[in-house]
């Protein structure tokens, strides 16, 4: 039987999947352990500052029915001690501890409450050692989550001003009570959106599986070993109902999906899939109904006589599942300062996952761990390479002036230096090209897209490459070198330091080739010296005629206006027909399709005339990734002027500026990669493009050089590109090229 204090839980845990990341992205969270991080400090909490705790720890009619604190202490308490009982099926512990400053009293009242009722910890830390107080509590944390959680805290965090530090640990590991036969797991689509789908690694199995259906949800229930743990899957009947079903559900009912589940034969596909994500619940957990314990007028009174708030709850979950089972982990860290159902069927139901959908796993109605699965495309990794690539567009060329560059290439090049990068330089790397993904979900995405772009087609012409030329004395890591060569598909070939311009001969000949003559002397005698370690090259080529190519007697001298006052003549390319199409009071976007109809080409037209650099600057990744997926099918009477580019670049200067300082100097750390102290000397990328009637040809190299020593309208819209314009050619969601034209 479902209890008032299980449906309060299962609220609240609804409203972190709500509020904790936006609609449509993967995500993973343990409301268990946020929960038992808030109920130490809500035994503390005085006043306003409790009452607004227990509303959100809480939430339904737990407290209205006469339960008290004590019911609700009593309830976090029996479950952290049962889970310390621990299992022989199956490993599930949780740890809580109490980082204090050594200066700060705390209440005996409270210090005993906390020992006693959630067997936490207390150890005095001092704070103003940032880096040493740093490693203490992430080496407890990544102990207690079997090194699954790491850097759940940063230095910039840690300062002299912090009181206490309150951290909740919680690890989950479970085969299956019956596995899934490996064999069985094949690729197959898993679709996000409309007209969006990726291939994944779907598991199958025909079995019996605790099931529930009615007109919104399937849910499945799949036990582990011991049958305590279980997890539950809720797949909506609409298939990309995943946000309504979410609107539309209540604790109540969440926790009646889970008892009403009976024993059923099913037959079920669910991906394998592995999640990693980190949180900062101030701005949650104040919208759900707590502001004032993260203000100055906080009330923890009961903690010690000090004027305490929280400063910042911060949480971090990781989650992976494949036949075996499950292997899930979270940690919580709150820091406070001082202020200033079922039927009969003939034949087994289909449990087909392959669109988004929710899942919890739960320990005798407990929830430990929900999230949400998505595509990781459709919206984390797509958005962080939009974001990156506009911070490219940026800064990789002054205001005003024409470029064109392959993010894609330069994307793929530090991917393969980020595979041997670590501490620091790993996360500067990982903050600029993966800010909301894991390591793995980065490098599978890009490994996906090479793999996908080297399939041939009989409509488009695009290739990519990867090699490494390294010095024949330098020793790589063999983990390294099978990572490049499984991941991204890389060659690596041996180069005579003392032999520059032999060695520059030889990649230009290989660039030029990978790139149909198009990007010719990339590198020069003088980058390869007696320091020269490693050169890691990329290159990416495309040509496409477009479906509908533009008629060449329709083209004619138009002016382009440059800038207010200035002018020039070019060579207009002309149209009246169907467009992919978006418009708002800030832009027109238009959508030119190749043959093929997987790529195309997207213009990007400030409504302002000379508005380009605003437009850009006022756009991220979020509005763009918008932008490519909002576009629909129009008539458009169209105006596009002809253009070709050739531009290079060094971008030491830019990626230090957008983040990536350390890879550049000689506190680098490339530890994954080699014994030798290496860094980045010098990174240069060179682009190509040429848009005309028939379609488009475009190709990018980048190389890194790492030295050693460390609807449709009556009228038709009109889009006019005689001003400046920004463009993009992307398959999908991942953009190949972009630029600008001025």
């Amino acid at each position: 039987m479902t209890t008032d204090i299980q449906i309060a839980q299962a609220d609240y845990t609804l409203g972190l999947l709500r509020e904790a990341a936006v609609p449509n992205v993967t995500m993973v969270l343990s409301a268990f352990s946020i929960t038992s991080a808030l109920a130490v400090v809500y035994l503390g909490a005085g006043g306003n500052t409790k009452e607004e705790i227990r509303k959100v720890l809480a939430k339904g009619d737990f407290f209205c029915l006469g339960s008290s604190d004590d019911d609700f202490h009593r309830y976090v308490s029996q479950n952290i001690k049962g889970i310390a009982k621990g299992s022989d099926e199956y490993t599930l512990t949780t740890a809580n501890r109490l980082f204090y400053n050594q200066n700060l009293k705390l209440r005996e009242d409270y210090v005993n409450a906390v020992q006693t009722m959630y067997s936490g910890q207390l150890e005095s830390i001092d704070f103003s050692e940032s880096t040493r107080a740093t490693a203490k509590i992430n080496n407890w944390v990544e102990k207690q989550t079997k090194s699954k959680i790491k850097n759940l805290v940063k230095p910039g965090i840690i300062n002299s001003a912090l009181r206490l530090m309150v951290i909740n640990a919680v690890y989950f590991k479970g085969d299956w009570a019956s596995k899934f036969q490996k064999a069985l797991t094949v690729k197959k689509p898993f679709y996000n959106a409309e007209q969006q789908k990726q291939e994944v690694d779907m598991m199958q199995k025909l079995d019996h599986f605790d099931y529930y259906e009615d007109s919104d949800v399937q849910v499945l229930g799949i036990p582990y070993k011991g049958n305590e743990v279980t997890m539950f899957i809720l797949l909506p009947v609409e298939k990309f109902g995943l946000a309504k079903l979410f609107e539309k559900i209540n604790g109540k009912m969440l926790m009646d999906y889970t008892m009403e589940a009976v024993e059923t034969k099913v037959q079920v596909q669910i991906p394998k899939f592995r999640i990693e994500k980190e949180y900062e619940l101030n701005q949650v957990l104040s919208k759900m109904g707590m502001p004032e314990a993260f203000s100055s007028n906080a009330n923890f009174s009961k903690m010690s006589s000090e004027p305490l708030f929280i400063s910042y709850v911060i949480h971090k979950a990781f989650i992976e599942v494949n036949e075996e089972g499950t292997e899930a982990a979270a940690a919580t860290a709150i820091g406070m300062t001082r202020s200033s159902f079922i039927r009969p069927v003939q034949s087994p139901p289909k449990f087909i996952a392959d669109h988004p959908f929710a899942f919890i796993i739960a320990k005798n109605g407990n929830i430990l761990f929900a999230g949400k699965y998505h595509w990781k495309m459709a919206a984390g990794m797509a958005v962080d390479q939009m974001d990156y690539t506009l911070g490219l567009l940026r800064d990789a060329a002054a205001p005003n002036v024409s470029m064109i560059l392959s993010s894609f290439s330069i994307t793929t090049a530090l991917a393969l230096v980020y595979l041997g990068a670590d501490g620091n330089t790993k996360i500067e790397m990982h903050d600029l090209l993966a800010k909301s993904s894991s390591d793995d979900e980065f490098h599978n995405y890009i490994s996906q897209n090479v793999e996908e772009i080297g399939k041939e087609s009989d409509r488009y012409t695009l290739t990519i490459a990867n090699r490494l030329f390294y010095k024949k004395e330098f020793t790589m890591k063999e983990d390294y070198v099978n990572a490049v060569q499984t991941k991204y598909f890389g060659q690596l070939e041996s180069f005579d330091s003392s032999q520059p311009t032999a060695t520059a001969a030889r990649i230009n000949s290989w660039v030029e080739k990978e790139t149909n003559s198009k990007i010719k002397n990339i590198a020069q005698p003088d980058i390869i010296g007696p320091d020269s370690r490693l050169l890691v090259l990329n290159a990416v080529y495309f040509k496409a005629n477009w479906e509908s190519p533009f008629q060449k007697e329709s083209t004619e001298k138009k002016p382009f206006y440059v800038a207010e006052g200035e002018h020039r003549e070019v060579d207009m390319m002309q149209a009246v027909s169907d467009f992919y199409y978006y418009k708002d009071e800030d832009v027109q976007v238009l959508g030119i399709p190749y043959v093929g109809g997987k790529i195309k080409m997207l213009i990007l037209l400030p409504a302002e005339k000379f508005g380009l650099h605003k437009l850009l600057t006022n756009t991220d990744g979020k509005k763009l990734f918008k932008y490519v997926n909002e576009v629909s099918w129009t008539r458009v009477q169209v105006e596009i002027p002809k253009f070709r580019l050739e531009k290079e670049y060094e971008l030491n200067n830019v990626l230090t500026k957008m983040g990536m300082v350390e890879a550049f100097s000689s506190n680098a750390n490339f530890s994954k990669m080699t014994t030798e102290g290496i860094f980045i000397s010098k990174m240069i990328h060179k682009t190509f493009i040429q848009v005309d009637e028939e379609g488009t040809e475009a190709a990018a190299a980048t190389i890194n050089v790492v030295a050693g020593s460390a609807p449709i309208r009556t009228e038709p819209p009109k889009f006019i590109a005689d001003h400046p314009f920004a463009f993009f050619i992307a398959k999908n969601s991942t953009i190949l090229f972009a630029g600008k034209h001025y």
